[in-house]
């Protein structure tokens, strides 16, 4: 049987072709593959399957496009009175907010979002963990570079509230690390970047109507000025009370059991007058190093599990690992009955 020599650098014009007729290619420039041998009575057979393909791929791609933007939630709180205590909303969080680099899987990154796609899911607590070299501020996590400085992430930040004005931040702020070459004092430094126009410095929790279009200073640094609410007297891997805050961050649990266990006694703290933040985040130790992801996957799982079914009542801010759209939206739902 004879055959045609059709070379696949090419791409097809979708025109219909006869069975002794040629397909027609155009040329696709950069690209190069071998010449295939197609016989002529496959060729009404590749004329039907090629459009419904590209069909399939094209509907399959909106919706995908449509399944995103319905989880988009960059003005949720436009929807909640002014008077609204912080302490009465549920709030997305992420751990660890631009640790998106590490060296070995599993060990430093927290996050796949980037920070503007958290924003636009929804995520309303960011922890920014920030080194003071040569008087700028960079974002860390432990030891490795994150490859962005506080002044960057500001833009991000400082665009969201000017976008959608009804909104607030909370940015928990951390000294991470050794200071090195610096000519002034970490807070000095910070002050360049946050005053009383664009972020909440006091040291009490406002209403939203308050926080609106600001930034809210969470504070976990020393210093003996009131700037921001204070969280350094921050335990570790446990849970505590300050005079503002309850926090449950036991991070290095023995198991996954353990790690929900104290994720769900939490659940069940009573509104307050303290805002509550409930961490997700941890690691598990391997017989290699340690592991993020062997903890933030099944914690996700059951998070999801737990939202799914969870009163529509205030929970405080759920702080997790790797947070997507969908788990954002499940928090976010609950601040409204409806």
């Amino acid at each position: 049987m004879r055959t045609q020599e059709v070379p696949l650098r090419a791409r097809l014009s979708l025109k219909p072709a006869l069975p002794h007729q040629k397909i027609e290619f155009q040329p696709l420039h950069g690209v190069a593959f071998k010449k295939v041998a197609i016989k002529p009575h496959l060729t009404n057979a590749i004329n039907m399957t090629i459009p419904r393909l590209l069909l399939i791929l094209l509907m399959g791609s909106m919706t995908s496009l449509m399944a995103a933007q319905e989880i988009l939630n960059s003005d949720w709180m436009r929807k909640l009175p002014d008077a609204t205590p912080l302490t009465k909303i549920t709030l997305p969080g992420t751990h660890n907010t631009v640790a998106l680099h590490e060296p070995i899987p599993g060990v430093a990154a927290c996050q796949s979002l980037k920070l503007a796609q958290q924003l636009d899911s929804g995520v309303r607590y960011l922890d920014l963990r920030c080194r003071h070299l040569n008087n700028k501020l960079h974002l860390y996590h432990g030891i490795i570079d994150q490859h962005l400085t506080f002044a960057d992430a500001l833009v991000t930040i400082q665009a969201h509230l000017k976008k959608y004005p009804s909104e607030t931040i909370i940015l928990s702020i951390t000294e991470e690390r050794r200071a090195k070459k610096n000519t002034r004092p970490f807070l000095t430094t910070l002050k360049t970047h946050l005053n009383a126009k664009n972020c909440w410095l006091k040291d009490t929790l406002p209403s939203l109507g308050q926080a609106r279009g600001k930034m809210i200073l969470l504070r976990r640094f020393r210093t003996d000025e009131k700037f921001g609410i204070p969280a350094t007297n921050w335990k570790s891997n446990t849970g505590h009370s300050t005079k503002l805050l309850h926090i449950q961050d036991h991070f290095h649990p023995a198991n996954i059991d353990q790690k929900w266990r104290a994720i769900e006694k939490t659940f069940k703290i009573k509104p307050s007058k303290k805002l509550l933040l409930n961490f997700t985040s941890g690691y598990l130790d391997t017989s290699f190093a340690i592991s993020i992801t062997k903890l933030s996957a099944p914690i996700n799982k059951k998070l999801t599990t737990y939202l799914s079914t969870a009163k529509k009542r205030p929970h405080g801010i759920i702080i997790t690992d790797f947070i997507t759209p969908e788990i954002s939206q499940a928090i976010i739902s609950l601040n409204f009955p409806q």
